[in-house]
This record gives structure tokens, sequence and C-alpha cells, in this order.
């Protein structure tokens, strides 16, 4: 049986992805400011709904943000995906995250946001030109994790505005007593 049927998801369940095609190459490499390590992941989504991976719902945003399985997307793709569990938390803060992603469902994707970060790359990564496109109405995928999060008084050390999937991860992986992995990176 493979290792992703036996993984049992949990609201607020972070998961990221690296992806192979030229989109999400560049998206890493934006990610990656001049000083800073090659990013891993380019895209980063949320559990929204308890149960087996191939059947709880996430919240993600791709052209819009979506409601789905992880596993509908990404089952069968080059895609490799991994999932972090956030420890400690409470039943309210559960609560006000996943309420919170599922305020984004049916919005447009904010290809200006993409816009903006990749100027900021020219700036060596400085909090720019993200801040022009500051708007909860056109969200990208690091944009509806951090601000869920943020709804509960939690951030991944920066500005939820400024965060990108690389920036969650390298919080999540640095932060072993806040998150712990429950997928590491793989096809699902």
């Amino acid at each position: 049986m493979p290792q992703y049927e036996m993984i049992q998801v949990l609201p607020g369940d972070i998961f990221f992805t690296r992806g192979y095609s030229l989109f999400s190459k560049l998206i890493r490499f934006n990610e990656t400011t001049w000083d800073d390590e090659i990013a891993i992941v380019n895209h980063v989504g949320i559990v929204v709904e308890p149960g087996p991976l191939y059947i709880a719902n996430a919240v993600e945003a791709l052209r819009h943000v979506q409601r789905h399985t992880i596993f509908s997307q990404y089952h069968g793709e080059k895609d490799k995906v991994a999932i972090f569990r956030p420890l400690g938390l409470q039943e309210n803060d559960i609560f006000k995250i996943t309420n919170k992603a599922l305020t984004y469902v049916g919005k447009d994707y904010g290809y200006l946001k993409i816009l903006g970060h990749t100027l900021d790359y020219f700036t060596g990564g400085h909090y720019i030109f993200r801040r022009f496109f500051n708007s909860d109405n056109y969200p990208i995928c690091s944009w509806v994790v951090a601000h869920a999060y943020k709804a509960a008084g939690l951030m991944f050390g920066c500005d939820p505005g400024m965060a990108t999937p690389d920036d969650i991860w390298d919080y999540c992986l640095s932060n072993k007593t806040k998150y712990t992995n429950i997928l590491h990176l793989t096809r699902i």
C-alpha cells in the first residue's frame, strides 16, 4: 500500500507542492532571494476537512480558489506533495483558520500579486511591490494560507502579504515544536 493511502489529514494541515512546469520553476526562482537557498516548493494550500488524504477537502488558489481533495488534484501528476501539521493548536484556532481559508473559495487568482513577488525579487526580496497588490479579493496560494493562519493570530515569520510558499515551508521546517512533517515530498 502506498505511503499516502495511510495518511489522515486534519483541518489546518498545510500541504506544499513542487511542480515541474515552467511556471512552477519560475515561481521557485522568484521565491529565492540573492542570499537564500534555492526554493524547494512553489505552491501551498490548506486542509479544511479531516479524513484520509484521498477524501478530505483542502483549499488552494489555482486559476481561482478551489475546495477539493489534494488527491484529486495531484494524484498521478509529476508534482510532489508534502504535508505539515501544526502542533498544539486549540479547536478555536483551527476553526478560525479553516473558516478564513473557506472565505477565499471562488475568488479569482491574484496574478498581479505574482508580478509583485517578481518585482520584489529584483529588490533582494524586500517587501516593496507586493504592498501595492495588497487585496484580499485576488489571493494567491501563499496569501490564502498565511492570512488563514493570521486569523488565529499566527504568522510564518513575515507579514502574511509577503509570505511565499518557500517562506511557509522554511518556517514549518525550522519550527519543529510547532509543525511536524506527516508526508515527505513525494508523488501521490
